[in-house]
């Protein structure tokens, strides 16, 4: 039963918790549907709710490549990368830059750098603090 439509409309719920449920879901049974990980990344991009952000990485991390998302996540790694360098006040252990940390280095492999290089616009990179 393929439930990824029910799914990404969850995702646009009011209720966090839906929105949570339904990423993790997506990452379980998201049937490596590159409309569920883009939509993910958009949001993922957007959103302020860390706790969601955890989710859409997680989710974006399965690895199942048939029944999860992690076959068409590539497309997030500039996100990440972003999101990779906010300092949160609500993730003062850092389990968001973890979990990005894992998506990142999948399966024990270093992604191609100069593609990602390729990718990343200038002007999404934020300036560093300090020397």
């Amino acid at each position: 039963m393929n439930i990824v439509e029910t799914l990404m409309a969850m995702l646009d719920s009011e209720n966090r918790f839906a929105r949570y449920g339904a990423a993790e879901a997506l990452g379980r049974v998201g049937f490596a549907s590159r409309e569920a990980a883009d939509k993910l990344i958009r949001m993922m991009a957007e959103d302020a709710d860390t706790q969601f952000r955890v989710h859409a990485v997680n989710a974006l991390n399965s690895s199942d490549r048939r029944l999860g998302l992690i076959a068409v996540a590539e497309p997030a790694i500039p996100v990440l990368l972003r999101m990779a360098t906010e300092t949160l006040d609500d993730d003062p252990r850092g389990v968001l830059q973890h979990d990005i940390i894992e998506r990142i280095n999948a399966a024990g492999e270093m992604p191609d750098l100069t593609s990602i290089e390729a990718r990343l616009n200038p002007a999404d990179i934020p300036p560093r603090d300090g020397p």
